[in-house]
C-alpha cells in the first residue's frame, strides 16, 4: 500500500497549512498507515532564467491530448466493466 502524503505549499515554514498536515498524518499513523509529509517550503523553487523555451519546444500538446483522452477512456471503461461484472454477480445469486 502506497504512504499518505501531504504536501505543504504555506509561505510560511510551520504554521497552519503545517500544523493541520501534521495533525492528520499523526492521526493516520496511529491507525497504522504508513504517512509522508513533503513541506514546499523546505525546498528551493525559482522561476526559470535565461529561458528560450527549450522544455516547451519538445512538449506536443497533440500527443498529450491523445494520452490524456486514452487515459479516461480506459479509466472510465474499466469502471463500467467493474460495475457491470458486479451487477451480474449481484443477479446470479
Amino acid at each position: 500500500m502506497r504512504p499518505v502524503t501531504a504536501r505543504v505549499v504555506g509561505a510560511r515554514e510551520r504554521r497552519n497549512c503545517y500544523d493541520f498536515a501534521q495533525f492528520i498524518l499523526e492521526r493516520l499513523a496511529a491507525a497504522g498507515i504508513e504517512t509522508e509529509l513533503i513541506n514546499f517550503y523546505d525546498y528551493k523553487i525559482t522561476p526559470c532564467q535565461n529561458c528560450h523555451y527549450e522544455c516547451v519546444q519538445k512538449f506536443d500538446p497533440e500527443e498529450a491530448a491523445t494520452t490524456y483522452s486514452q487515459h479516461i477512456w480506459q479509466s472510465s471503461s474499466n469502471r463500467r466493466n467493474s460495475h457491470k461484472s458486479q451487477m451480474e454477480r449481484d443477479n446470479s445469486d
